[in-house]
């Protein structure tokens, strides 16, 4: 789970790493269980991180962290429109993200295919994963 600060009256923010730093940022939505939790995702040289809004980390909104070897993919998935995913930003096309250890994680942005090619054009994992997110089709 990522550490969180205050950023300002409406977000957090995650703490830093020493030598990370944020290449992008985004408002986002993240899928938990039947629910989407505001808050902002973040793209550092380390990890992809979200950190839930100040007001969904007080109703139970859980902070999330990806270290970037562990990402095998970043893409999109479009809208599926059961009743049992009526909160959980289903209903929309989302940011979706691979990783080796977990399941897939769903992000509700702007304009996903556009996030999901700028996050693969920056963020690249080691050679033994099969070289650059960039390389990765959405």
């Amino acid at each position: 789970m990522a550490a969180i600060k205050p950023q300002n009256t409406w977000f957090n923010e995650v703490q830093l790493f020493d030598g990370e730093e944020i290449i992008l940022s985004y408002p986002s939505n993240h899928t938990q269980a039947k629910r989407a939790v505001g808050g902002k995702l973040f793209i550092t040289n380390q990890r992809i991180a979200f950190a839930p809004n100040r007001i969904d980390a007080n109703m139970g909104g859980m902070s999330l962290e990806l270290p970037v070897a562990e990402i095998t993919s970043i893409g999109t998935e479009e809208p599926h429109y059961t009743i049992t995913e009526i909160f959980s930003g289903a209903w929309r096309a989302r940011l979706v993200i691979h990783s080796s250890d977990m399941h897939p994680q769903y992000f509700v942005v702007k304009d996903p295919a556009a996030i999901a090619s700028k996050i693969r054009a920056v963020v690249e994992i080691p050679a033994e994963h099969g070289g650059g997110l960039n390389c990765l089709q959405p």
